[in-house]
């Protein structure tokens, strides 16, 4: 192995752990608590369900021959 080859390596190994460790960290935290103030709650709901009642059309698929 050349000096290059195990410069890249050693950047490979070193990228792939600090990727394990980002993961480790973000499952540790609670998912109703903001990742950049840990004290306060997170303003994202638990569950989404998007709404479509206040739309002002009618999505359609139409066949258009060509």
């Amino acid at each position: 192995m050349t000096r290059t080859d195990v410069d890249r390596a050693l950047a490979v190994s070193a990228t792939f752990l600090m990727l394990l460790a980002s993961a480790a960290t973000s499952r540790a935290q609670s998912p109703h608590t903001s990742v950049s103030h840990p004290g306060l709650p997170s303003e994202t709901p638990s569950t989404f369900v998007p709404t479509d009642s206040d739309f002002d059309y009618m999505r359609r698929d139409v066949m258009i021959p060509m």
